[in-house]
């Protein structure tokens, strides 16, 4: 038995999160944290013996709480089939952190992208998100670092979906 009702819908997440240079760690990482998550976040690696288990780990999960079918995290997506996976999801989820180091993302294209393909967003407030996604009018903002208000953001998208598709147009 899950503790939230089954999703219909078909989610993509950007899955790995910036944490400076070609350093990152994982969104599940930050909802469903293990003893070693936050220690290598507030350093801002995912490198090191432990990065295959990691993997393993996450994959695992995304099996258990049957998240395999309704939520992609395709990582790189070459441009010439960005179209093609922005009109096969329902919505885009776009995490980011910032850093303990203070790196960030700036404006993710991922999000303008997902604009233009009338794909809604749902992302956190932080850096120049905000300046592209305007809380309840083009997508939906949450707090960084907060799975509870991540999912329920999620949750309503996906129940309104006249809704989301409006704010993803305006």
């Amino acid at each position: 038995e899950l503790p939230y009702p089954a999703l219909t819908s078909c989610i993509m997440c950007r899955d790995r999160l910036a944490a400076g240079g070609k350093e990152s760690w994982h969104l599940l990482d930050l909802l469903f944290p293990g003893p070693d998550a936050e220690e290598d976040a507030d350093k801002g690696s995912r490198k090191g013996p432990g990065l295959s288990a990691r993997r393993a780990n996450r994959a695992a999960l995304r099996r258990r709480l049957r998240l395999t079918d309704c939520v992609d995290m395709p990582g790189f997506v070459p441009h010439d089939r960005l179209r093609e996976f922005m009109l096969s999801h329902d919505i885009l989820v776009v995490p980011s952190v910032v850093h303990s180091n203070g790196d960030r993302d700036g404006i993710p294209n991922v999000i303008m992208e997902a604009l233009s393909n009338r794909m809604p967003v749902v992302a956190t407030d932080v850096c120049g998100i905000a300046e592209v996604i305007r809380d309840g009018e083009t997508g939906l903002l949450v707090p960084q670092r907060d799975p509870r208000a991540l999912a329920l953001a999620v949750r309503r998208m996906l129940d309104d979906r006249n809704r989301a598709l409006r704010m993803a147009e305006a």
